[in-house]
């Protein structure tokens, strides 16, 4: 009998044991689509920031060195991460409190918000330097909400999984993820093809940001019609039939603490090698080695075609060999692939830059799905969400968000690519220890 159609145990932070009911297909699809379409627009309104930098460090700050306008640029992007981790505590902490579902339909509300009122904002001529303030507000926001996201959406459907299949429907949430940034790109893509250059880069680039509203009210609907996880109404039951008080953020960090940090280490390397292919590449290509504008969306297109399918198939493959194995095999090849990755980009056409970037796809195609069921497996489900969510912001804050503004500012310092390779091996180096050494399936 599939596991989804038995009646099955989990285990909360004190020991006890919860007894699951079973779940009908019919539900399991609809949770697989609640949590794929908020990944879609997290990472639709992410990564079109990425994707327009060029356009925005023109419009948002003054003209003079543009090395400097890209570096504050992507320094604005890296600020929607500071607020990420605290973001994560309190929407973590919301989830076990409130429930999953609830959080996922804030969540979408709060991060379309300020991605959408980026589309509306004026411009360096009209406010000068407030228009970089009011795009920094508007980063912030966007944090905030999706801070909330990823993390929530993983547990949601992991607490949606039988035993059986857990990674392959960790792989549909890692899909939305990368169908997301496909459609960034896509539509980048397009807009440069049919506006040209003055056009995007005059009030082109607006037109990415405004599309969110669309994005997230359907995203809204879906999530508004699916119920809350079986696992959380379980122990939601427990608690008011016992009265008994919920789990607090203290119990959360005292009993995970350690879950927390091995996390954040097995993460590292594809936080700071995909947040590179989604939000520096392209301005690489462009800025770096003169690719078109056009041909630099393209090979991000794509690249994220491939990885899109590559989660799936990755769950499959996790299902049936681990977790770590492709965890293991994933941070050893960043290792030794980012140098012949950037040399190859530096070739300067439109096939490498292809080739380059599905070098870089195909190391994550074994991280990210094995990475996103550890995030639900690692921690009890009385304390999950809080836990989960933690410590994926922290991961993402640090090396993940950061990413593009160190791959830019080691660029700008060495003048060479070869430096910001240096710094995904290290990262590679340390992630692959820690897997080694410290993560049991």
């Amino acid at each position: 009998m599939s596991e989804d159609h038995a009646v099955r145990t989990v285990r909360t932070a004190t020991g006890e044991t919860l007894r699951i009911p079973p779940i009908t297909p019919h539900i399991t699809r609809r949770a697989i689509a609640a949590s794929m379409v908020g990944n879609f627009v997290e990472w639709y309104d992410f990564a079109i920031y990425g994707f327009m930098a060029p356009f925005i460090a023109s419009q948002f700050f003054p003209e003079g060195d543009r090395n400097a306008a890209l570096l504050s640029t992507f320094f604005i992007y890296a600020s929607a991460f500071v607020v990420r981790p605290f973001g994560g505590a309190i929407w973590g902490r919301l989830g076990d409190v409130v429930g999953r579902q609830r959080v996922l339909v804030l969540t979408i509300l709060v991060m379309s918000a300020g991605t959408f009122a980026i589309g509306l904002l004026p411009t360096y001529p009209v406010l000068g330097i407030w228009a970089a303030v009011l795009l920094l507000l508007c980063r912030l926001v966007q944090g905030v909400g999706a801070s909330g996201e990823y993390s929530s959406a993983a547990t949601f459907m992991i607490e949606y999984s039988g035993g059986e299949k857990r990674a392959l429907r960790a792989g549909y949430v890692a899909s939305g993820v990368f169908l997301g940034l496909v459609a960034a790109s896509g539509l980048s893509s397009l807009l440069g093809r049919i506006l040209g250059e003055e056009a995007l880069q005059a009030w082109g680039w607006r037109i990415p940001f405004l599309t969110t509203a669309l994005l997230a009210l359907v995203a809204f609907y879906i999530r508004s019609r699916v119920e809350d996880t079986p696992e959380y109404r379980a122990i939601a039951d427990i608690r008011e039939r016992a009265a008994e008080p919920r789990t607090s953020f203290a119990d959360a960090f005292r009993t995970q603490w350690r879950n927390m940090l091995l996390f954040v280490g097995l993460a590292m390397t594809y936080m700071v090698a995909g947040f590179l292919l989604t939000g520096y590449f392209s301005t690489y290509l462009i800025e770096e080695v003169g690719l078109a504008e056009s041909d630099a969306f393209l090979a991000s297109t794509v690249a994220l075609i491939v990885l899109a399918a590559a989660a799936v198939a990755a769950g499959w493959l996790a299902d049936r060999v681990g977790r770590r194995p492709l965890l293991l095999v994933g941070a050893g090849y960043f290792v030794v692939a980012p140098v012949p990755i950037f040399l190859l980009a530096d070739l300067g056409t439109l096939g490498a830059a292809i080739a380059a970037e599905l070098l870089l796809v195909l190391g994550l195609f074994f991280l990210l799905t094995p990475m996103t069921v550890s995030l639900a497996d690692l921690f009890p489900v009385d304390v999950r969400a809080t836990a989960s969510g933690v410590s994926y912001n922290v991961a993402t804050a640090v090396f993940g968000g950061t990413a593009p503004f160190v791959a830019a500012g080691l660029t700008g310092a060495t003048g060479t690519s070869l430096a910001v390779a240096g710094y995904v091996m290290a990262v590679a180096v340390v992630a692959t220890l820690v897997v080694a050494v410290a993560y049991r399936e």
